[in-house]
C-alpha cells in the first residue's frame, strides 16, 4: 500500500510534538491527498477511462463536485445552474440529492 504525503501534515506534526499545534477545521480534496480514490476494478475499461479522466479533474480544479445544479430527491434547486454548493451548507447537508437511492432506512 502506498501512501500519500499530505500537504502541511510535516509541519503540523512538529507543531504537535513541539506543543505549538492548535485545532483548526482542516478541508482538503484530491490536490493534496487528503481524499483518494480507490483501484478502479471490475469495470469495463472506457468506465475506468471516464474515472480517471474525472479524478484527474477533481484534483486538478477542472472540476469541482459541489457545483451546480444540485437538486434534491424532491425536486427542489438547493443549487443554481453556474453557482457552488458553500462550506456552511455542505457541512449542514441533511439531505439527498436527486438520484441518490435510500435503503433501509
Amino acid at each position: 500500500m502506498q501512501i500519500k504525503q499530505i500537504k502541511g501534515l510535516t509541519a503540523r506534526t512538529k507543531a504537535v510534538l513541539e506543543g505549538s499545534w492548535l485545532s483548526t477545521d482542516t478541508f482538503g480534496g484530491m490536490d493534496v491527498n487528503m481524499v483518494v480514490m480507490g483501484a478502479f476494478k471490475n469495470m469495463p475499461e472506457q468506465v475506468k477511462r471516464s474515472a480517471k479522466a474525472t479524478t484527474k479533474a477533481l484534483a486538478s480544479g477542472g472540476v469541482h463536485p459541489f457545483d451546480g445544479p444540485i437538486i434534491k430527491q424532491d425536486g427542489t434547486t438547493m443549487v443554481a445552474e453556474g453557482e457552488r454548493l458553500s462550506l456552511k451548507a455542505l457541512l449542514g447537508m441533511d439531505w439527498y440529492i436527486q438520484g441518490v437511492d435510500v435503503v433501509g432506512l
